[in-house]
């Protein structure tokens, strides 16, 4: 079990992570929070959160503690973003599909 969440919220992959890649699309409701904190991987001990705006229209995505220069792929249903760690903390604002 304790995988398959993870496979859900953070995953190494491709030299790089993929951020809350497995989370399903019922789970995007409007103020929805998801949230992990000093969750270690192969490219440092992150947290990272998924915020979902009031409206339903936006998500937050914020994470920190990812090694500088390392990919980090952040995956929605219907939407992939592509990034790379500054190895501070980084913020992406997407709309909502």
């Amino acid at each position: 079990m304790w995988l398959l969440q993870r496979a859900m919220l953070v995953e190494e992959w491709n030299n790089g992570l993929l951020l809350f890649a497995g989370v399903p699309k019922h789970w995007l409701t409007p103020g929805a929070r998801i949230t992990i904190g000093g969750f270690p991987t192969a490219f440092g001990r992150i947290d990272a959160s998924l915020i979902i705006a009031m409206d339903g229209k936006n998500a937050e995505v914020k994470y920190s503690g990812i090694n500088q220069g390392t990919g980090v792929e952040i995956r929605l249903p219907g939407m992939n973003i592509p990034t790379v760690s500054d190895g501070g903390v980084m913020k992406q604002t997407m709309v909502l599909k």
